[in-house]
């Protein structure tokens, strides 16, 4: 995963990181993320790894680019990369 990527993924909620600014009514289901076969998203609380094609979170446009906010329990988590 590159730094761009890294920089793209933020684990908050939708008030906190972007104020009220995110239009609710810009979502479909088509926005939703899903968690691959890596483990790198896990649940809060339990550390447990998502599971392969449970929902983590949406992607949603913001000031011309595509950020992917997380739901509040899940949390991303990679192992060191080159």
């Amino acid at each position: 995963m590159n730094e761009k990527l890294r920089n793209m993924i933020y684990n908050t909620s939708l008030g906190r990181s972007h104020g009220n600014a995110v239009m609710l009514n810009e979502l479909s289901s088509e926005s939703l993320v899903y968690a691959s076969d890596e483990e790198e998203f896990f649940y809060e609380g339990e550390d447990v790894a998502v599971s392969e094609g449970d929902p983590i979170g949406f992607d949603i446009e913001i000031n011309d680019e595509v950020r992917l906010i997380l739901f509040k329990n899940i949390y991303w988590k990679v192992d060191d990369y080159e």
